[in-house]
């Protein structure tokens, strides 16, 4: 079952920000979002229906930060006074704009608590931004 351009077009715009903010490059935040959608549909081809489940939000959300990490060195490129890690970056937007505890957050990337408390430490000093538009649209 192929996934129908009216639910792509509904992930992109539920997800393109975090995704985008992962791995700071319009075109492979898209491709991101298109690859974990088609592994839902591998899987179980009415998975994606649920889309407004917050459940299936919180799942395709842990898989799209699973897959940026895997794909991180291909992906980004080290900048200077920014955050340069998927995980690290992961770990901000969880606990930054999603609300998520110290210890969910560990538990989700997978990390030590010590690790999220580091990244959530250097937060001050770096700066977060998540873009607001794509293609002049507000993304939300």
């Amino acid at each position: 079952m192929m996934v129908k351009k009216e639910l792509i077009r509904k992930l992109v715009d539920e997800f393109y920000q975090v995704a985008n903010y992962l791995i700071q490059d319009q075109l492979q935040a898209m491709q991101l979002i298109i690859d974990v959608a088609t592994g839902f549909v591998a899987q179980d081809s009415q998975t994606l229906y649920k889309i407004d489940n917050e459940y299936f939000e919180r799942k395709f959300l842990l898989k799209l930060v699973s897959l940026a990490k895997q794909r991180s060195e291909q992906i980004l490129n080290s900048r200077s006074g920014n955050i340069n890690t998927v995980e690290q970056r992961a770990c901000i937007y969880l606990f930054e704009f999603k609300g998520e505890a110290v210890d969910n957050i560990s538990e989700i990337l997978r990390i030590s608590q010590q690790q999220v408390l580091s990244y959530i430490d250097q937060l001050p000093h770096k700066s977060i931004n998540l873009n607001e538009s794509f293609d002049g649209r507000t993304i939300n």
